[in-house]
């Protein structure tokens, strides 16, 4: 079993309205200082006894209600001084040696405004063949400050029990009722785990059923749903008609320290871009038309978050008005803003990688950058980047930097496949795309073969396996080295080694081809959207779901 230590921000709600003034930008100035973080460090218990005995449990540390904190870690310590206390009982009544074993860890299962914990235990006494593992959870309203029970997850009156039965007794072949004390974990996703005991009478394991928070959401009550939305906030100026801002706000973080101070950043920059643009023309006395416009981008959305906020000021008498790009890319895992840094192991040369990646696409159009790409010297330490659609690392240069006005804001394309060995594990893997499986309408799949990323960057994902959920028959003829797909009167043919497909006597060229990798045929995931016409999403778990 592995030791865990980690350390979760969670606590304290800020809520932001959809339109504000200007002035309305300073009332939450100090609300920072009335938020107090949640952390959850490790706590060794040690033991004297000859047996082997590793315990380490979570002390929790920062709620409002010093008492409900006292007690709750009072509570959990209680619990497992038990185990150990009937673990040597166990070994005393045995008359056992030195050989048994006795290990209590802990894990987080979410780290929203629930934290759920699970405190597991694993067992083996020397004189049987397997141990045992038991667990226990931990469900922790952290804005109220109270252990929450399952009932406390649900509106009153929404009958949601009849409608969890129904649920789940499609998930299996059992006829389930819910009891009162349910015992029940949230997902880091804001799915609703259910526990269920002696599923099968001759085993101790315990069964997990997962409900999707999709499936329950308008039965939960607010405080119960772990979210991280994106969400629009217009500031309107009444003095102005020249000045449109729109800004991203967060919520749903489960750091509400991280999430009130990136919301204050982003909408303090706004504002002093405001304050700028009417000092300029107060000064300037212009005449003309004059206007600010702010709004931003979602460039990404999974576990990472990336928004561009881009800003342009015109002010009448100039010759261009000016676009900045502000760059935000939020691991809603860990409540961080990464750096481009962040994202590469440590000791690694990542800016060499990347400008080589960077000179040799200059070279293939040098007349759109200054000395025929001579100009560019390097990528720099605070290099604005976002995550494209499929989590590739897009690098952003300013207008005018490495380019005359007329290149715009040139951008670069650094696959994942170029940095594979430097990237950190999450992120070559995006955090966001779940590899081993897909949905099909709604319906999860485990791939036998995993999705990959393609040398040019783009997801490549198992056609057999995937259209075969959808309905289709595969034909493989090994002569011609076509797939064909059939589904009632629509024909499809993908020819291994090409990316052109003919669909329907139709044909479409894809900017990757078919490729076959240890038997299976691979496609791009833009093959099902673009080829085959369906419905692909990328859901908040980073799992991919294909509708039609």
């Amino acid at each position: 079993m592995r030791k865990r230590i980690l350390l979760l921000i969670l606590v304290g709600i800020l809520t932001f309205n959809g339109n504000t003034s200007l002035a309305s930008s300073t009332e939450n100035n100090n609300l920072i200082e009335e938020i107090k973080d949640i952390k959850v460090e490790d706590e060794e218990i040690k033991v004297r006894n000859k047996n082997k005995i590793d315990i380490i449990i979570p002390k929790i540390r920062g709620f409002k209600d010093s008492l409900y904190e006292e007690s709750l870690n009072n509570t959990i310590k209680g619990e497992v001084e038990d185990d150990i206390e009937e673990f040597k009982r166990e070994i005393e009544l045995r008359r056992l040696g030195e050989n048994s074993e006795l290990e209590i860890e802990y894990e987080i299962k979410s780290m929203g405004d629930i934290l759920s914990i699970e405190i597991r235990k694993y067992e083996k006494f020397e004189d049987r063949a397997n141990g045992m593992e038991e667990s226990r959870f931990y469900n922790i309203s952290n804005l109220e400050n109270k252990t929450i029970e399952f009932d406390d997850l649900f509106k009153e009156d929404s009958n949601y029990k009849t409608l969890l039965e129904k649920i789940i007794n499609s998930k299996t072949d059992k006829s389930i009722k819910l009891k009162n004390n349910q015992e029940f974990y949230i997902e880091e996703n804001g799915d609703l785990i259910l526990i269920f005991r002696d599923w099968d009478n001759n085993s101790k394991d315990i069964q997990e059923i997962r409900i999707e928070l999709d499936q329950i959401r308008d039965l939960m009550v607010d405080n119960a749903i772990n979210e991280v939305e994106i969400f629009d906030k217009e500031i309107k100026l009444d003095t102005r008609q020249d000045v449109f801002i729109i800004i991203p706000q967060i919520s749903g973080l489960s750091s509400k320290v991280y999430e009130s101070k990136l919301n204050r950043e982003i909408e303090s920059i706004a504002i002093e871009d405001i304050e700028k643009f009417e000092n300029i023309l107060e000064s300037n006395s212009t005449t003309g038309s004059s206007e600010l416009k702010i709004n931003y981008d979602i460039k990404y959305d999974g576990k990472i978050k990336s928004l561009i906020v881009s800003t342009y000021r015109f002010i009448s008498g100039e010759a261009n008005g000016i676009t900045r790009k502000d760059y935000y890319n939020i691991d809603t895992r860990v409540n961080k803003t990464l750096e481009l840094k962040d994202l590469f192991k440590s000791d690694t040369n990542y800016k060499n990688v990347i400008n080589k990646e960077i000179n040799s696409q200059i070279n293939q159009d040098k007349e759109k950058y200054f000395q025929d790409g001579k100009g560019f010297k390097s990528i720099e330490e605070n290099q604005g980047f976002y995550f494209d659609t499929i989590g590739n690392i897009m690098i952003e240069f300013p207008i005018g930097e490495i380019g005359p006005r007329s290149s715009g804001t040139p951008v670069f394309k650094i696959s994942n496949y170029i940095l594979k060995d430097i990237l950190k594990r999450d992120i070559a893997s995006k955090g966001v795309y779940e590899l081993g499986k897909i949905k099909v309408n709604d319906q999860e799949t485990k791939l036998n073969s995993e999705m990959y990323f393609s040398d040019n960057g783009n997801l490549m994902m198992p056609l057999s396996e995937a259209v075969k959920e959808l309905g289709y028959k595969v034909d493989w003829n090994g002569e011609t080295r076509i797939v064909t797909l059939t589904k009632g009167n629509s024909t499809t043919k993908v020819s291994l080694m090409k990316n052109i497909y003919n669909h329907n006597k139709a044909t479409i060229i894809l900017d990757e081809e078919a490729r076959s990798v240890e038997g299976t045929t691979y496609v791009p995931g833009k093959f099902f959207e673009d080829v085959l016409e369906l419905e692909v999403l990328v859901e908040k778990t980073g799992t991919l779901n294909i509708k039609g």
